[in-house]
């Protein structure tokens, strides 16, 4: 972590920002270390992210996200503006004491709160942001390349994590882990040959309301493009919804009323096809499986260390201890021909 110090002195010495040396403050301690920095007139995200991140591995993940969010703020989408330090790059690298190197990326501060999760106007609103930005982010071209969420992603790479990071310690988890991958695999397969039925594109891959920001006039700004890749679009929608769900705690087999809002207002912009509609249970499965990939490499990158009176390992075996019954419901309705609560938009 960096001390108010360091936040000042990288801010200082590498922008023309007048900043106040005493008010920099830590305010999410996660995949990325985000710092609210405050200026004479403004306020701004330093976002410092290590070289061995889970999901960005090199900087030219990093300079393809600031070129899209650059891009986007340009096609007038409400999403993060990036700033450039003084060097002429979106990207700033820095290396500690212990010869660590980081990524830093500098953002003009987004005011807002979470959108409420039963807000039926919000949610028709969110859909039909969501449809603007798979369209503005189809339009993106870039000479760098960025990921694709293939079955390597979405299967291989988090089951390496887990067994590398967890599988002594939770054995019984890591062999049903292993039977969810290898059900996956042979789902992910079927839905590429379905490739003209399934269209994809570059997608936020984390969008769910705590990546978002609403402002009192009812903007809504959509934050967090790390996951950003190749993937079909139906995946953001799954995302959403599944994410929802178990923020809500629920296990129901119906949408609610602000979840067919959101359906309605992504529809209100473009018409989902039918064999999106079947995908979204497995694409909602890959959801979750990539954060268990993210969530035990994270222990690579950060180390286990004690955060509000547990160990990284602890809470991360809690959360993965409540998702597999998930993944583990999903395959079963699947393979029961059930599509659970997504049956209804059929």
């Amino acid at each position: 972590m960096l001390s108010k110090e360091q936040c000042y002195q990288l801010v200082d010495n590498n922008t023309d920002i007048i900043v106040d040396r005493h008010a920099s403050e830590l305010i999410q301690d996660g995949f990325n270390l985000i710092y609210q920095i405050q200026g004479q007139n403004d306020r701004y995200i330093l976002r410092v992210s290590n070289e061995i991140k889970v999901i960005a591995t090199s900087q030219e993940d990093y300079i393809f996200e600031m070129e899209l969010l650059e891009f986007l703020n340009n096609q007038h989408m409400q999403v993060p503006k990036p700033l450039k330090w003084k060097n002429g790059s979106y990207i700033l690298e820095y290396t500690d004491d212990s010869s660590t190197r980081y990524f830093c990326c500098l953002f003009v501060y987004v005011e807002g709160t979470y959108p409420e999760l039963d807000d039926e106007v919000i949610h028709f609103n969110i859909g039909a942001l969501l449809a603007d930005l798979h369209r503005e982010m189809g339009k993106f071209q870039s000479n760098l390349r960025r990921y694709e969420w293939d079955q390597h992603r979405i299967v291989d790479i988090p089951l390496l994590n887990f067994q590398n990071q967890l599988g002594d310690q939770m054995p019984q988890e890591l062999h049903r882990l292993i039977e969810i991958g290898n059900w996956m695999t042979t789902e992910l397969d079927r839905l590429e040959k379905l490739e003209d039925k399934l269209p994809k594109s570059l997608v936020h891959g984390d969008f769910h309301n705590i990546n978002m920001h609403l402002q009192a006039n009812g903007t809504c700004t959509i934050l967090d493009f790390d996951f950003t890749g190749k993937c079909y679009l139906a995946f953001d929608i799954a995302c959403f919804i599944g994410t929802e769900k178990v923020l809500l705690g629920e296990t129901s087999k119906i949408l609610t009323a602000a979840q067919r809002q959101f359906i309605a207002g992504y529809q209100s912009k473009r018409q989902l096809l039918e064999e999106e509609i079947r995908a979204l249970p497995v694409l909602e499965a890959s959801r979750w499986m990539i954060l268990i990939g993210a969530w035990t490499q994270f222990i690579t990158l950060r180390g286990d260390h004690i955060q509000d009176g547990q160990s990284t390992q602890e809470v991360l075996k809690e959360r993965i201890s409540m998702i597999i019954p998930r993944l583990e419901k999903i395959q079963k309705k699947l393979e029961n021909g059930d599509l659970w609560y997504y049956q209804e938009l059929l």
